[in-house]
């Protein structure tokens, strides 16, 4: 059993997954916080904390009692109770979340070694993945919640020997309370040219664009509906819910480009070069930061490359318009051999870059 199938089977949690928190996964309840760190779990009820065991979570037991009201009913209050402790108390059908989040657990983990840190070794282990990224963020993440998709491109080839992941974009991404700001400020000064009915359909505006968001990430199943691009250190991949594609360093660079995001500030959205939607609602910072990647891959494999003279003939022929256009021209072949785009967009495309001649 892996997170990624806690994600999708009790659907309770959120990915709290970055830079400055050494969680790997939290589920948050309003009376319960679980937290799972690389090699121990924690487990937060009301004011008290507790270092827990996976299969501690079967031992969290849950006493119902009849109470009888003023008004004669007979009212059903049920008692969480944990470390031969009562925790805390509640109607028997404000209580049926927990018993179902917690009876799922105890399901789950089953034993105490499908720790993340575990995990994450085996998966190193089983895909090649350089043992130096084995505790980055990312590639916790990468590997235990879309570890199908992983397995998928190992078995098709696509995540080759050796790989090593650098970075990785994910849809939907974006965060909402980091982008409001700016997304007030970036439409403030026309609001205020339009007077007060022009504040109050900013506002709607935004109240708008950020229900839409919250609404779209909560309805996208985390570990099966979105896309996410690859950066390895031998080339990019692009892996969806139905099916993966490989791209070397110049394609990536020549073909996947941004465009700020509609409804929100800070967000963009990734497209091919046939104006096709790759990723959506992607924060601008993590876009950086994998462009900066992917630049400085494609530099040193070209300096690689050329000091052994194997790319001194490609460069000539690239300052030649008709080799540039046959270039173009296999990238969309390559395109279409892989359905991210329609034979009329091949064919349109192709008219224009030989009408360019």
């Amino acid at each position: 059993m892996y997170f990624s199938d806690v994600v999708a089977e009790v659907k309770n949690g959120s990915w709290v997954l970055n830079e400055k928190s050494p969680l790997v996964y939290q589920i948050i309840k309003p009376k319960v916080t679980i937290q799972f760190f690389p090699e121990k779990t924690k487990m937060l009820i009301g004011e008290n904390e507790y270092d827990v065991a996976l299969t501690d979570f079967s031992k969290i037991t849950f006493t119902d009692r009849e109470e009888k009201k003023e008004s004669g009913e007979i009212e059903i209050k049920s008692t969480l109770e944990f470390d031969n402790q009562e925790q805390f108390e509640l109607i028997e059908n404000k209580m049926t979340p927990y018993k179902e989040l917690f009876g799922k657990l105890a399901e789950l983990f089953v034993s105490d070694d499908i720790t993340p840190k575990n995990q994450v070794e085996k998966l190193i282990d089983e895909y090649a993945i350089d043992e130096d990224s084995a505790y980055n963020p990312d590639v916790y993440k990468i590997l235990l919640v879309y570890k199908n998709r992983m397995g998928n491109a190992v078995n098709n080839g696509f995540l080759h020997e050796g790989s090593k992941i650098l970075s990785f974009l994910e849809d939907d991404s974006g965060k909402i309370t980091e982008n409001l700001g700016q997304t007030v400020k970036k439409g403030l000064g026309g609001a205020l040219a339009g007077g007060l009915s022009g504040l109050v359909g900013f506002g709607l505006g935004i109240a708008k664009a950020g229900a839409s968001r919250i609404a779209s990430n909560l309805v996208n199943d985390v570990t099966e509906s979105k896309s996410i691009m690859i950066l390895t250190n031998k080339n990019v991949i692009l892996a969806k819910s139905d099916e993966i594609n490989e791209y070397d360093f110049e394609d990536a660079s020549d073909i996947f480009q941004v465009r700020q995001d509609q409804t929100l500030a800070g967000v963009v959205d990734v497209y091919d070069d046939c104006e096709n939607k790759i990723l959506d609602n992607i924060a601008q910072t993590k876009w950086n930061s994998f462009k900066t990647q992917l630049r400085k891959i494609k530099k040193d494999t070209e300096q690689i490359g050329f000091s052994g003279g194997e790319n001194f003939d490609s460069k000539e022929e690239a300052d030649d318009e008709f080799a540039e256009a046959e270039k173009k021209i296999t990238k969309l072949k390559k395109l279409l051999d892989n359905g991210l785009i329609s034979q009329e967009d091949f064919n349109a495309k192709k008219a224009e870059i030989l009408s360019a001649l």
